[in-house]
């Protein structure tokens, strides 16, 4: 590599047109020497591999107080942003009074390892402002395994002259630029100067960055890059300190109004467009507007055409009303033409959804709220009335002179916003911790916290009614490396509830909100601070990407065993979901197991509100924090609004206070049909957890039936009863429905909408994986191929690692790790018929062969996700292809025979079973509180005999607490183990849990008094 890139340096020239041409027009300097300043430049992304890049530069004609002020620089840019590595070889004045020097010296900027600049003037180097314009040319070789540096290389020609080699240096071995392109600034506050002009930016390597000739035709300029890298884009930095003119085609955006692209049902929507040329002037664009529904569906065409009489013009298109009838999701693509050459595409995805007038008054009757509201207006309009963002000490700086909060820096245009749509808030107050747990510092603790809630109540007034003390202590503890955390906590809590209520009777403290339902915790603070330790309990979920319904019976029914009077908020809640363009392939296998498709997201977060509402608890929450979109239920982008918005504004609107009141069906059902009072009107929410089911609803008890989104369905009646397919969205049915008349499996050819990826129709040919383990030594997978066709086919099938979660891994995966068939690669398969094809691995390394039991390279561990992830192509004779790419791990381990087996605790005779050792993921890998194996560390065996199947674990820990019998044990230290014996049909309902445990108060009346022994083993049937 070295050798190809430096033979590249006298053998590439780029042909430009003089009239394409980027410039930088520099208005004031950076005033900041450190690498944190952001520097003026227009860059693209890149990828650390080797590149040979080229510009003209042609030098200013003027400036403050010239040309070249001092510490002033321009040409090219590269960073790694990752290692903090800067460098802007070119023009470069190091530290000259003189700002205008001629010749102007050739010089380079460097910021290493996030310090202070250094700029390098180089000797005898130089370029006469006459022979401007100047060629420059820097190229990056990439350090070699267990090389000390990297290599950087500048080289220069000015106007009319040859190349010359002006700077080669040894740059950090870890330098992987991340960022390229062209720079011009100045680290003086008060310099500027005329535009910059660049010619053209010429690229040549295998990175993403790709050569512009600044005619209009290359790279858009984004706001953000495209998280894959896939679309070339460039992007500004340092601009509000420059004027940039970068020559434009074409270029268009969608312009958000007061709406956000939420719209309410009944009225028109004027969708405005915003266009760009700088080439284009004079002339005129063709704008064809397609309206779909979010299945494709086409609704209305619009065309229109905007002539450029300046550089900037902006069309209105105008949805009629009736044609947006619908609530729910519509998409609206604009097509641009010039002269029957495409220009682009550009794509809005907006929602519909019933008005609502603004609420009169505060509403802390209303259980829904949403953690980190970044638009009120909007979260109001969805009928959220509770909000819930975090007071940190850096957004409510304490001044310690005065003991006042500085409530104005953040938090006052928060609450007026928060306000003005009548929406509370809460916290979380995370004003400050402890360095340790003296007296001293537990005090100033509990001081503090009841002095920012203090002044926050008497600021807003009837604004905030409850404030959270603290958030996820497991994550982030108050007391970090101190024993007793929870026990300090409680004390704190219970303390600063006591104070605030003798300064305010009516305001609700609200415990901590702990990650999970963190019953140690939850027990610790009733064992401390007795009923009365909190107003309110708060706790948090997270089930993604897992079916919402589940447990929250337990978790309710075992916190009101503490604190029987107390009200419960789930408050933090959400899942997350994939970037609208997610799809991953064999080629691109990119996956997020812990992430769901935006319906999904949008189906399960009112399942997960109404099972909650259900159990017992009083407010529910979903989080949406603005600067993580993957998070964010109600939108990706500006552009782009997610369904879960439609589906927060029918629930809220139909259920604004719900009351639980029964269940229509059996626990133990994939169907759901849960029933609430709200407002004197009574509606059941129906859903299915997997198939869809055909239901028959008594006619004469059904005033109306709405889906997910809010839209009255028109059902049909047969002998008194109304016919209803029920699918994983909720539907609901107003009225007061007594029952179920009837229901069962459905298999016909309507698919109610929306519907999940797993409700819609089989592609061609689908294909399923399952583990195949003949023994310890050869786990294989087994890929379930499946024509759904009338016609044959025949092709090939390959497998492989997923390679491109690497952020996942435990250890780096293996290269010498294959995938090889069996027997064949090759299938053939009947029309509607099924075939199977298995692969095993194998190892080119004798030094690493693949072991499952190991647990290390190329094994994911990331929260309650564990395995090995796959893709697989087939591809048929005619040449389709068809991917497969696994969300869920598989662990490929065995579990051997056992003879003569004992189950009496002594696991000598377990010795050569593999051990299942814990991963650290949640709690513990990412909770501080867990201070290594001598505090918690489990590990657990597996294995079979004739009578069935053998589960054998030890479990170290400092202290092991459990006062539970039966099936409450799993409130403290225990085991839960469940088992669904057909793995091929997985069932949400159909399966079995084992709760053990140890419980010190059933010893044996001859045990001595150190031992404990398992006297209780619970088995249930998940209903």
């Amino acid at each position: 590599m070295k050798r190809l890139v430096l033979s590249l340096v006298a053998v590439f020239a780029v042909a430009v047109s003089a009239s394409a041409q980027m410039s930088i027009k520099l208005n004031s300097g950076s005033n900041k020497w450190g690498y944190g300043t952001p520097f003026t430049a227009l860059v693209q992304q890149w990828d650390g591999s080797a590149f040979d890049v080229e510009t003209v530069l042609h030098f200013p004609e003027s400036g403050n107080p010239g040309y070249l002020p001092r510490e002033s620089f321009y040409g090219i840019y590269v960073q790694d942003t990752k290692h903090r590595h800067r460098y802007c070889p070119g023009i470069v004045n190091a530290g000259d009074f003189n700002a205008k020097l001629n010749p102007l010296p050739i010089g380079v900027t460097k910021h290493e390892a996030g310090g202070h600049w250094k700029p390098v003037g180089i000797k005898g180097h130089g370029v006469a402002k006459a022979d401007s314009p100047v060629r420059l040319r820097l190229q990056f070789i990439p350090a070699v395994e267990d090389a000390t540096n990297s290599t950087l290389i500048l080289s220069y020609a000015p106007k009319g002259k040859e190349w010359t080699e002006a700077w080669r240096y040894d740059a950090p071995a870890n330098f992987a630029p991340n960022l390229i392109g062209l720079t011009a600034d100045s680290f003086g506050g008060k310099y500027s100067f005329d535009p910059v002009v660049f010619d053209y930016f010429h690229i040549k390597g295998d990175g993403p960055a790709v050569s512009d000739k600044f005619d209009g035709k290359g790279p858009a300029v984004a706001e953000k890059f495209d998280r894959k890298g896939k679309i070339k884009q460039w992007k500004k930095l340092g601009e509000k300190r420059a004027e940039f003119n970068i020559p434009v085609q074409f270029e268009a955006k969608f312009v958000e109004g007061k709406n956000k692209f939420v719209f309410d049902r009944g009225d028109a929507a004027d969708i405005a467009f915003s266009t760009r040329s700088t080439l284009l002037l004079n002339d005129s664009v063709s704008l064809k507007g397609t309206l779909t529904d979010y299945e494709g569906k086409p609704l209305l065409t619009l065309d229109e055409t905007i002539k450029f009489n300046k550089e900037d013009e902006t069309v209105v298109f105008k949805l009629p009303a009736e044609v947006i009838d619908r609530n729910g999701i519509y998409r609206f693509n604009v097509e641009a033409s010039h002269k029957g050459g495409e220009l682009g595409t550009y794509t809005l995805q907006f929602a519909v959804i019933d008005p609502r007038p603004m609420p009169t008054d505060f509403d802390n009757s209303s259980p829904y709220s949403m953690t980190w509201i970044e638009d009120f207006d909007a979260a109001r309009r969805m009928g959220i009335r509770q909000g819930r963002g975090t007071w940190f000490p850096w957004n409510v700086p304490l001044n310690r002179k005065t003991g006042k909060y500085n409530f104005e820096k953040w938090m006052d245009k928060y609450m007026a916003d928060s306000t003005v749509n009548n929406i509370l808030q809460s916290g979380p107050v995370c004003a400050s911790g402890m360095r340790d747990q003296t007296p001293e510092s537990i005090e100033k603790c509990i001081e503090g916290y009841v002095s920012i809630i203090t002044q926050a109540k008497e600021r807003y007034g009837d604004a905030i009614q409850m404030a959270e003390f603290y958030n996820e202590p497991e994550n982030w503890p108050i007391a970090p490396s101190q024993e007793n955390e929870y026990l300090t906590m409680a004390r704190v809590l219970t303390e600063i509830t006591r104070r605030v209520h003798e300064k305010f009777p009516d305001m609700k403290i609200m415990s901590t909100g702990c990650t999970h339902i963190n019953m140690a915790f939850i027990a610790q603070m009733a064992a401390v601070g007795g009923p009365d330790a909190a107003d309110v309990i708060s706790v948090h979920g997270y089930r993604n990407p897992g079916a919402p319904e589940f447990n929250h019976d337990d978790n309710v029914r075992a916190i009101k065993s503490l604190f029987p009077d107390k009200p419960i908020w789930m408050n933090e809640d959400g899942y997350l979901s994939t970037a609208p363009d997610y799809a991953p392939s064999y080629d691109d296998p990119e996956t997020h197991p812990t992430a769901s498709d935006e319906i999904t997201q949008a189906v399960y977060l009112p399942r997960n509100w109404l099972s909650q509402l259900a159990a017992g608890y009083t407010w529910v929450n979903v989080f949406t924090p603005a600067n993580a979109p993957q998070w964010n239920v109600t939108r990706y982008d500006q552009t782009h609004v997610r369904p879960g918005t439609c589906a927060i504004a029918a629930l809220t609107r139909l259920l604004p206070h719900p009351k639980f009141i029964k269940r229509l069906t059996p626990k133990n059902r994939e169907l759901w049909a849960l029933q609430f009072e709200s407002d004197g009107k009574t509606v059941t929410a129906i859903w299915s957890l997997r198939p869809r089911w055909s239901v028959q609803l008594p006619a004469g008890e059904v005033t109306q039936v709405q889906d997910i989104y809010g839209n009255v369905m028109n059902l049909k009646e047969k002998d008194g009863n109304l016919d209803l397919i029920v699918g994983q969205a909720p539907i609901y049915i107003l009225g007061k429905l007594s029952k179920i008349a009837d229901y069962k499996e459905y298999t016909g050819s309507v698919r109610p909408l929306p519907m999940l990826p797993q409700e819609r129709e089989p592609t061609a040919l689908t294909m399923e994986l399952l583990p195949q383990v003949d023994g310890l030594k050869s786990p294989q997978i087994r890929v379930l191929l499946t024509n759904n066709t009338d016609k044959k086919m025949s092709g090939t099938l390959k497998g492989k690692f997923n390679d491109h979660i690497v952020k996942l891994y435990k250890k780096p995966l293996p290269e010498s790790w294959k995938l090889v068939p069996v027997k064949s690669d090759r299938f053939e398969l009947a029309p509607g018929a099924s075939t199977e094809v298995d692969f095993k691995v194998v190892s080119s390394d004798p030094e690493l062969p693949f072991d499952p039991y190991n647990n290390g390279p190329g094994f994911v561990a990331h929260w309650h996700i564990y395995g090995y992830f796959f893709a697989f192509q087939a591809k048929l004779n005619d040449g389709q292809t068809f991917d497969k790419v696994t969300i869920e791990g598989m662990a490929l381990r065995g579990a051997p025979k056992l003879k003569d087996v004992k189950i009496d605790g002594n696991l000598d005779e377990w010795k050569d079973v593999p051990v299942f050792p814990d991963m650290h993921t949640r709690n513990t890998g990412l909770g501080r509180i867990w201070r290594g194996p001598s505090d918690h560390s489990p590990s657990f065996k597996i294995a079979w005999c004739d009578k069935g199947l053998l589960f054998a674990s030890e479990v170290q820990d400092d202290i092991h607490h459990q006062i539970y019998n039966g099936s409450e044990m799993w409130r403290c230290d225990s085991i839960d183990l469940a088992i669904d014996p057909d793995y091929e049909h997985l069932s949400f309902v159909d399966y079995h849990v084992f709760t053990l445990g140890l419980n010190p108060k059933n010893k044996g009346a001859n045990d001595s008094a150190d031992v404990e022994k398992r006297k209780e083993q619970c088995y249930r049937r998940r209903a």
